[in-house]
């Protein structure tokens, strides 16, 4: 039987805390093919900061806006900021705005933050 993508990222944070980097990757890899929210958030995450991949604004945006479509907040203010900061993508301020009200109706407060600014 097949895993699902939560598996594939409970296998990631063993390989992860394991120091199996390699594996790592390719099991958050898989299960955001998946479409498991979570790793897609902390995929498009890793790939905006360059965290254990290449720092990547074509796929950090891919993957933080399936996460953002799935209701994940953190995903959301992630995406924001790219969008506040014309990072990877062209600035701007509405999108950044709706995302971050977004991702307060779902009290994730540190879009509170960003918001602000």
């Amino acid at each position: 039987m097949a895993k699902t993508g939560e598996q594939h990222y409970q296998d990631y944070q063993t390989y992860l805390s394991e120091g199996h980097v390699q594996n790592a990757g390719l099991s958050l890899l898989t299960s955001c093919i998946c479409g498991y929210c979570p790793a897609q958030a902390e995929l498009g995450y890793k790939y905006l900061h360059g965290i254990l991949f290449p720092k990547d604004y074509v796929q950090a945006m891919r993957w933080l806006t399936a996460a953002a479509d799935q209701g994940d907040a953190s995903a959301m203010t992630n995406l924001a900021t790219m969008y506040m900061y014309g990072t990877g993508a062209q600035t701007n301020g509405k999108k950044a705005m709706e995302l971050l009200e977004k991702a307060l109706e779902l009290d994730f407060a540190p879009a509170a933050r960003f918001l602000g600014l």
